[in-house]
Order: structure tokens, then C-alpha cells, then sequence
């Protein structure tokens, strides 16, 4: 008969683990985030790090944001980039944008 009660309670006990740990992962879902492309303004380099740690930290999650980063081979390529919706988001080193120039 202890067998049988023990037998019981342990199943008892894994159902409401699994009931428990249902609810548990349905609140822990994220909520939906919004896929944004980031275009660098050239290869990888380690001024572009802090945007790298904070897709590892999750920050961008954080904020609903789902992050790709893509390289770019200069600032123009990064500027269409975003102009032709390749990404949403580009950096732009602005030296490197020559300015308008008057032709008197």
C-alpha cells in the first residue's frame, strides 16, 4: 500500500511540475521583437565592439529589438545600404562625406 500512495504522489508531483513549468515558460517567452539590419560604416573593427557586446548582452532584446549587423566597405556603401532598404539603420563616418563645394 506505501508503494501504491508513493507511487501516486510522484506522479501527482510530476504533472503539477509539468503544469508549473508550462506557465513558467509561457510567461518567460519573450514578446515579439522587430528585426532591424545595422550597416557598419566599414569592416568589423573595434570601434564597432560596443554594438557587438550589447547584441551579446541582450540589450537590444531588451528593448524589442532583434539586431543584424552587417559590414559595409566605406561610408557610402553604408548610406546604400540604407537608402535601398538593405538596413534600416547604417553609421556613416562623416569625414569621409566630401562637402558641397561652390562652383563661382
Amino acid at each position: 500500500m506505501h508503494k501504491v500512495v508513493t507511487a501516486i504522489l510522484c506522479f501527482a508531483w510530476l504533472l503539477l511540475g509539468e503544469v508549473v513549468g508550462d506557465v513558467g515558460r509561457a510567461q518567460a517567452q519573450a514578446p515579439k521583437l522587430t528585426n532591424i539590419t545595422f550597416s557598419l560604416d566599414f569592416i568589423v573593427l573595434g570601434r564597432h565592439a560596443p554594438f557587438y557586446v550589447a547584441i551579446e548582452k541582450g540589450f537590444f532584446k531588451e528593448a524589442g529589438l532583434n539586431v543584424n549587423i552587417i559590414p559595409a566597405k566605406g561610408t557610402a556603401q553604408a548610406i546604400q545600404n540604407v537608402e535601398s532598404g538593405v538596413a534600416q539603420i547604417g553609421s556613416a563616418s562623416f569625414p569621409s562625406i566630401p562637402a558641397p563645394m561652390s562652383l563661382s
